[in-house]
Protein backbone atom coordinates (compact mmCIF):
# COMPACT_ATOMS: atom_id res chain seq x y z
CA UNK A 1 0.00 0.00 0.00
CA UNK A 2 1.40 3.59 -0.91
CA UNK A 3 0.47 5.21 2.34
CA UNK A 4 2.13 2.25 4.52
CA UNK A 5 5.61 2.63 1.92
CA UNK A 6 5.44 6.12 3.01
CA UNK A 7 4.80 5.64 6.76
CA UNK A 8 7.79 3.00 6.48
CA UNK A 9 10.22 5.45 4.71
CA UNK A 10 9.55 8.39 7.10
CA UNK A 11 10.00 6.11 10.11
CA UNK A 12 13.26 5.00 8.46
CA UNK A 13 14.44 8.35 7.51
CA UNK A 14 13.63 9.60 11.60
CA UNK A 15 15.39 6.63 12.48
CA UNK A 16 18.32 7.13 10.65
CA UNK A 17 18.99 11.12 11.67
CA UNK A 18 18.39 10.23 15.12
CA UNK A 19 21.37 7.73 14.87
CA UNK A 20 23.40 9.95 12.87
CA UNK A 21 22.42 12.84 15.77
CA UNK A 22 23.77 10.19 18.24
CA UNK A 23 26.73 9.23 16.69
CA UNK A 24 27.65 12.44 16.13
CA UNK A 25 27.12 13.28 20.25
CA UNK A 26 28.92 10.34 20.81
CA UNK A 27 31.75 11.20 18.75
CA UNK A 28 31.54 14.92 20.09
CA UNK A 29 31.79 13.70 23.50
CA UNK A 30 34.49 11.09 23.03
CA UNK A 31 36.26 13.86 21.85
CA UNK A 32 35.75 15.98 24.61
CA UNK A 33 36.63 13.21 26.81
CA UNK A 34 39.99 12.51 24.92
CA UNK A 35 41.38 16.03 25.34
CA UNK A 36 40.67 16.85 29.05
CA UNK A 37 42.12 13.18 30.03
CA UNK A 38 45.78 11.93 30.43
CA UNK A 39 44.96 8.56 30.63
CA UNK A 40 41.64 6.29 31.49
CA UNK A 41 43.42 3.58 33.15
CA UNK A 42 44.26 2.98 36.98
CA UNK A 43 47.37 0.96 37.23
CA UNK A 44 49.36 -0.38 40.58
CA UNK A 45 51.97 -2.83 40.47
CA UNK A 46 52.42 -4.40 44.65
CA UNK A 47 53.84 -7.14 46.03
CA UNK A 48 53.27 -8.58 49.86
CA UNK A 49 55.84 -7.71 52.43
CA UNK A 50 56.27 -10.78 54.59
CA UNK A 51 55.42 -8.47 57.85
CA UNK A 52 54.58 -5.04 56.03
CA UNK A 53 51.75 -5.99 54.19
CA UNK A 54 50.53 -5.27 51.08
CA UNK A 55 53.14 -2.71 49.37
CA UNK A 56 53.77 -1.03 45.67
CA UNK A 57 57.02 -2.79 44.23
CA UNK A 58 59.67 -0.38 44.78
CA UNK A 59 60.12 2.04 41.04
CA UNK A 60 56.98 1.58 39.61
CA UNK A 61 54.61 3.63 38.63
CA UNK A 62 51.61 4.28 40.16
CA UNK A 63 48.40 5.70 37.70
CA UNK A 64 45.62 6.72 39.65
CA UNK A 65 42.45 9.16 38.59
CA UNK A 66 38.69 9.24 38.90
CA UNK A 67 38.03 10.34 35.32
CA UNK A 68 37.17 13.56 36.29
CA UNK A 69 39.02 15.41 39.28
CA UNK A 70 42.81 14.07 39.23
CA UNK A 71 45.06 11.86 36.93
CA UNK A 72 48.18 11.85 38.91
CA UNK A 73 51.53 9.27 37.93
CA UNK A 74 53.55 8.54 41.27
CA UNK A 75 56.37 6.27 41.88
CA UNK A 76 56.72 4.12 44.58
CA UNK A 77 60.21 4.56 46.88
CA UNK A 78 62.54 2.05 47.86
CA UNK A 79 60.14 0.86 50.59
CA UNK A 80 57.51 0.64 48.05
CA UNK A 81 55.61 3.91 49.54
CA UNK A 82 54.45 6.75 47.30
CA UNK A 83 56.77 9.06 49.04
CA UNK A 84 60.11 10.99 48.04
CA UNK A 85 63.45 8.54 48.82
CA UNK A 86 63.02 7.20 52.46
CA UNK A 87 65.70 9.09 55.52
CA UNK A 88 68.32 7.75 56.02
CA UNK A 89 67.92 4.59 59.05
CA UNK A 90 69.53 5.39 62.12
CA UNK A 91 71.16 2.79 64.11
CA UNK A 92 69.91 1.67 67.99
CA UNK A 93 72.95 3.41 69.15
CA UNK A 94 73.59 5.79 66.61
CA UNK A 95 72.61 9.63 66.96
CA UNK A 96 71.41 10.89 63.51
CA UNK A 97 74.06 12.69 60.97
CA UNK A 98 72.30 15.86 61.30
CA UNK A 99 69.97 17.12 64.13
CA UNK A 100 66.41 17.46 63.19
CA UNK A 101 62.76 16.76 64.41
CA UNK A 102 62.11 13.86 62.28
CA UNK A 103 58.25 13.07 61.97
CA UNK A 104 56.93 9.97 60.60
CA UNK A 105 52.74 10.15 59.11
CA UNK A 106 51.47 7.20 58.74
CA UNK A 107 47.55 6.49 57.37
CA UNK A 108 45.63 4.91 54.76
CA UNK A 109 44.69 6.02 51.29
CA UNK A 110 45.09 10.07 52.78
CA UNK A 111 48.23 9.38 53.44
CA UNK A 112 49.33 7.52 50.77
CA UNK A 113 47.87 10.46 48.35
CA UNK A 114 47.29 8.83 44.98
CA UNK A 115 45.27 11.61 44.42
CA UNK A 116 47.94 14.75 44.39
CA UNK A 117 51.78 15.16 43.34
CA UNK A 118 53.86 14.49 46.33
CA UNK A 119 55.25 18.00 46.50
CA UNK A 120 51.24 18.77 47.77
CA UNK A 121 51.41 16.17 50.40
CA UNK A 122 50.55 16.20 53.88
CA UNK A 123 54.40 15.53 55.16
CA UNK A 124 55.85 17.82 52.26
CA UNK A 125 54.31 20.69 52.86
CA UNK A 126 54.76 20.70 56.67
CA UNK A 127 58.34 20.23 56.14
CA UNK A 128 58.14 23.29 53.62
CA UNK A 129 56.68 25.61 55.73
CA UNK A 130 58.39 24.85 59.20
CA UNK A 131 61.79 25.58 57.25
CA UNK A 132 60.48 29.09 57.81
CA UNK A 133 58.28 28.97 60.69
CA UNK A 134 60.50 26.99 62.90
CA UNK A 135 64.02 26.98 61.25
CA UNK A 136 65.78 25.70 65.11
CA UNK A 137 63.71 22.26 64.52
CA UNK A 138 65.06 21.17 61.20
CA UNK A 139 61.53 19.29 60.75
CA UNK A 140 61.96 16.59 58.41
CA UNK A 141 58.78 14.75 57.20
CA UNK A 142 58.22 11.26 55.58
CA UNK A 143 54.89 9.75 54.52
CA UNK A 144 53.56 5.52 55.66
CA UNK A 145 50.28 5.35 53.68
CA UNK A 146 48.50 2.25 52.13
CA UNK A 147 44.78 2.17 51.21
CA UNK A 148 41.67 0.54 53.11
CA UNK A 149 43.98 -0.10 56.18
CA UNK A 150 43.33 1.30 59.75
CA UNK A 151 45.59 1.45 62.78
CA UNK A 152 45.88 -2.18 63.15
CA UNK A 153 47.12 -2.73 59.90
CA UNK A 154 49.72 -0.31 59.93
CA UNK A 155 51.80 -1.27 62.68
CA UNK A 156 53.82 -2.83 59.97
CA UNK A 157 54.69 0.03 58.12
CA UNK A 158 55.99 1.70 61.79
CA UNK A 159 57.75 -1.77 62.50
CA UNK A 160 59.33 -2.40 59.29
CA UNK A 161 60.31 1.14 58.08
CA UNK A 162 59.66 3.89 59.97
CA UNK A 163 61.17 2.77 63.10
CA UNK A 164 64.59 2.73 61.24
CA UNK A 165 64.61 6.32 61.00
CA UNK A 166 64.27 6.78 64.81
CA UNK A 167 61.29 8.99 64.53
CA UNK A 168 60.53 11.93 67.37
CA UNK A 169 56.93 12.39 66.53
CA UNK A 170 54.43 9.83 64.93
CA UNK A 171 51.42 11.14 63.58
CA UNK A 172 48.48 8.69 63.29
CA UNK A 173 46.12 10.16 60.94
CA UNK A 174 42.46 8.76 61.74
CA UNK A 175 39.70 9.31 58.72
CA UNK A 176 36.19 7.80 59.01
CA UNK A 177 36.55 4.13 58.12
CA UNK A 178 39.24 3.67 60.32
CA UNK A 179 36.90 2.14 63.34
CA UNK A 180 35.41 -0.73 60.72
CA UNK A 181 39.31 -0.67 58.96
CA UNK A 182 40.70 -2.26 62.57
CA UNK A 183 37.67 -4.64 63.00
CA UNK A 184 37.65 -6.01 59.58
CA UNK A 185 39.76 -9.06 58.57
CA UNK A 186 42.34 -7.37 56.47
CA UNK A 187 44.61 -10.96 55.16
CA UNK A 188 46.67 -8.22 52.92
CA UNK A 189 47.64 -6.49 56.23
CA UNK A 190 48.68 -6.86 59.29
CA UNK A 191 45.62 -8.24 61.58
CA UNK A 192 44.07 -7.96 64.87
CA UNK A 193 42.64 -11.34 66.13
CA UNK A 194 40.82 -11.63 69.79
CA UNK A 195 40.62 -15.01 70.84
CA UNK A 196 37.56 -16.93 73.04
CA UNK A 197 39.35 -15.12 76.53
CA UNK A 198 38.71 -11.74 74.75
CA UNK A 199 42.71 -11.01 74.59
CA UNK A 200 44.16 -10.02 71.36
CA UNK A 201 47.44 -10.74 69.33
CA UNK A 202 48.74 -10.13 66.08
CA UNK A 203 48.42 -11.79 62.31
CA UNK A 204 50.94 -11.67 60.03
CA UNK A 205 50.25 -10.75 56.56
CA UNK A 206 48.33 -14.29 55.62
CA UNK A 207 46.99 -13.78 51.84
CA UNK A 208 48.61 -14.11 48.09
CA UNK A 209 49.04 -11.31 46.49
CA UNK A 210 49.66 -11.34 42.35
CA UNK A 211 52.77 -9.21 40.82
CA UNK A 212 50.58 -6.69 39.48
CA UNK A 213 47.48 -5.85 39.94
CA UNK A 214 44.70 -3.51 37.26
CA UNK A 215 41.59 -2.42 39.58
CA UNK A 216 40.03 0.02 36.79
CA UNK A 217 40.69 -0.61 32.85
CA UNK A 218 40.10 0.80 30.13
CA UNK A 219 36.29 0.50 28.87
CA UNK A 220 36.66 -0.95 25.45
CA UNK A 221 38.50 1.87 24.52
CA UNK A 222 36.00 4.59 25.67
CA UNK A 223 37.19 7.65 27.53
CA UNK A 224 33.82 9.04 28.16
CA UNK A 225 32.08 6.18 29.64
CA UNK A 226 34.43 5.48 32.50
CA UNK A 227 33.70 9.72 33.15
CA UNK A 228 29.86 9.26 32.91
CA UNK A 229 30.28 6.26 35.40
CA UNK A 230 32.67 8.29 37.84
CA UNK A 231 30.09 10.86 37.98
CA UNK A 232 27.44 8.45 38.84
CA UNK A 233 28.89 7.19 41.34
CA UNK A 234 28.73 9.25 44.08
CA UNK A 235 24.57 8.85 44.04
CA UNK A 236 25.36 5.11 44.19
CA UNK A 237 27.77 5.48 47.15
CA UNK A 238 25.81 7.87 48.73
CA UNK A 239 22.50 5.26 48.71
CA UNK A 240 24.45 2.17 49.72
CA UNK A 241 27.13 3.39 52.06
CA UNK A 242 26.48 2.67 55.95
CA UNK A 243 27.71 5.01 58.45
CA UNK A 244 29.59 3.56 61.32
CA UNK A 245 26.58 5.06 63.53
CA UNK A 246 24.16 2.75 61.50
CA UNK A 247 26.11 -0.45 62.20
CA UNK A 248 24.66 -2.99 65.18
CA UNK A 249 25.82 -1.62 68.25
CA UNK A 250 27.56 -5.04 69.04
CA UNK A 251 29.61 -4.61 65.65
CA UNK A 252 30.43 -1.09 66.76
CA UNK A 253 31.36 -2.16 70.02
CA UNK A 254 33.82 -4.62 67.90
CA UNK A 255 35.18 -1.79 66.25
CA UNK A 256 36.19 0.82 69.14
CA UNK A 257 37.53 -2.50 70.82
CA UNK A 258 39.72 -3.44 67.39
CA UNK A 259 40.85 0.58 67.75
CA UNK A 260 41.54 1.11 71.62
CA UNK A 261 43.88 -2.49 71.07
CA UNK A 262 45.35 -0.92 68.30
CA UNK A 263 46.36 2.23 70.41
CA UNK A 264 47.21 0.46 73.05
CA UNK A 265 49.59 -1.30 70.68
CA UNK A 266 51.10 1.71 69.58
CA UNK A 267 51.34 3.57 72.34
CA UNK A 268 53.57 0.67 73.81
CA UNK A 269 56.15 1.51 70.79
CA UNK A 270 56.00 4.77 71.55
CA UNK A 271 57.03 4.17 74.82
CA UNK A 272 59.88 1.84 73.88
CA UNK A 273 61.33 4.11 70.92
CA UNK A 274 61.09 6.99 73.04
CA UNK A 275 59.08 8.98 70.07
CA UNK A 276 55.72 11.04 70.66
CA UNK A 277 52.53 9.38 69.43
CA UNK A 278 50.11 12.35 67.95
CA UNK A 279 46.79 11.87 66.51
CA UNK A 280 45.86 13.80 63.50
CA UNK A 281 42.20 13.88 62.98
CA UNK A 282 40.37 14.44 59.52
CA UNK A 283 37.76 16.74 58.79
CA UNK A 284 36.19 13.94 56.77
CA UNK A 285 35.36 12.35 60.33
CA UNK A 286 31.64 13.82 61.60
CA UNK A 287 30.85 14.79 65.17
CA UNK A 288 29.84 11.49 66.43
CA UNK A 289 32.75 9.57 65.42
CA UNK A 290 35.05 12.33 67.03
CA UNK A 291 32.97 12.03 69.89
CA UNK A 292 33.74 8.25 69.69
CA UNK A 293 37.57 8.77 69.12
CA UNK A 294 38.62 11.20 71.55
CA UNK A 295 38.19 9.37 74.50
CA UNK A 296 40.21 6.30 73.29
CA UNK A 297 42.90 8.89 72.74
CA UNK A 298 42.86 11.11 75.47
CA UNK A 299 42.62 8.31 77.41
CA UNK A 300 46.29 7.22 76.26
CA UNK A 301 47.74 10.81 76.77
CA UNK A 302 47.51 11.13 73.06
CA UNK A 303 47.46 14.84 71.80
CA UNK A 304 44.89 15.35 69.17
CA UNK A 305 45.39 17.93 66.35
CA UNK A 306 42.08 18.62 64.81
CA UNK A 307 41.74 19.65 61.00
CA UNK A 308 38.08 19.78 61.22
CA UNK A 309 38.56 22.57 63.97
CA UNK A 310 41.46 24.36 62.20
CA UNK A 311 39.53 24.42 58.95
CA UNK A 312 36.45 26.22 61.36
CA UNK A 313 38.90 28.40 62.55
CA UNK A 314 39.55 29.84 59.43
CA UNK A 315 35.92 30.31 58.15
CA UNK A 316 36.43 27.81 55.33
CA UNK A 317 34.45 25.32 54.23
CA UNK A 318 34.66 21.49 54.69
CA UNK A 319 33.87 20.61 51.21
CA UNK A 320 36.78 22.95 49.44
CA UNK A 321 39.16 20.68 51.29
CA UNK A 322 38.21 17.44 48.86
CA UNK A 323 37.67 16.44 45.32
CA UNK A 324 34.31 17.12 44.22
CA UNK A 325 33.94 13.17 42.60
CA UNK A 326 36.33 11.99 45.18
CA UNK A 327 35.97 11.96 48.86
CA UNK A 328 40.39 12.31 49.70
CA UNK A 329 41.94 15.43 49.95
CA UNK A 330 42.99 17.46 47.43
CA UNK A 331 46.15 19.56 47.48
CA UNK A 332 44.22 22.47 50.08
CA UNK A 333 42.47 19.37 52.24
CA UNK A 334 46.92 18.29 52.36
CA UNK A 335 47.60 22.06 53.10
CA UNK A 336 45.13 22.53 55.93
CA UNK A 337 46.28 19.04 57.55
CA UNK A 338 49.73 20.61 57.27
CA UNK A 339 49.25 23.45 58.69
CA UNK A 340 47.15 21.94 61.49
CA UNK A 341 50.13 19.95 62.54
CA UNK A 342 52.15 22.80 62.10
CA UNK A 343 50.29 25.14 64.57
CA UNK A 344 50.39 21.94 67.28
CA UNK A 345 53.88 21.77 66.85
CA UNK A 346 54.81 25.71 67.11
CA UNK A 347 52.48 25.51 70.53
CA UNK A 348 54.46 21.97 71.48
CA UNK A 349 58.23 22.15 70.76
CA UNK A 350 59.48 20.03 73.29
CA UNK A 351 58.09 17.07 71.57
CA UNK A 352 61.03 17.71 69.72
CA UNK A 353 63.36 19.27 72.00
CA UNK A 354 62.35 17.04 75.35
CA UNK A 355 61.22 13.59 76.34
CA UNK A 356 57.88 12.82 74.84
CA UNK A 357 56.37 12.53 78.10
CA UNK A 358 56.98 16.43 78.69
CA UNK A 359 54.12 17.12 76.08
CA UNK A 360 50.58 16.90 77.58
CA UNK A 361 47.31 15.88 75.14
CA UNK A 362 45.54 19.05 76.91
CA UNK A 363 42.86 21.41 75.04
CA UNK A 364 45.02 23.92 74.18
CA UNK A 365 47.09 21.67 72.57
CA UNK A 366 44.40 20.14 70.49
CA UNK A 367 43.49 24.07 69.42
CA UNK A 368 39.94 22.24 70.70
CA UNK A 369 36.52 24.33 69.58
CA UNK A 370 33.26 23.07 70.97
CA UNK A 371 30.97 21.22 68.75
CA UNK A 372 28.23 23.11 69.68
CA UNK A 373 29.85 26.48 68.16
CA UNK A 374 31.00 24.40 64.90
CA UNK A 375 26.97 23.85 64.92
CA UNK A 376 26.18 27.26 65.34
CA UNK A 377 28.33 28.35 62.33
CA UNK A 378 27.37 25.24 59.98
Amino acid sequence: MPWLRGRVRVAVFNATGAAVGLAVVALASEGWARSKADFVHLETTDYLHPRAGRLYVPGSEVYWTNWIDFWTVSRANRWGFLDRPPPRPVGKNERPREPSCRVAVVGDSFVAGREVPVSDKLHVRLEEMARSRLPTLRVSASAYGQPSTGQVNQLGFYDEFASKTAPDIVVLVFVLNDFVDNFADQPLWITAIRGDDGTFKLRPPSALLPGASSPEGLMQGSYILPILRAKARPLWRQSRTRRLIDYPPEELEHALDYTRFALDQWKARAQRDDFLLVALVSHTIGEWHFEQLEPLVSARNIPVVNQRSYIWRQNARYQDGRFAYDGHWNAQGHQWAAEALLEWLEQNQAACTDAPASVEASPAARGEVSLSAMRERD
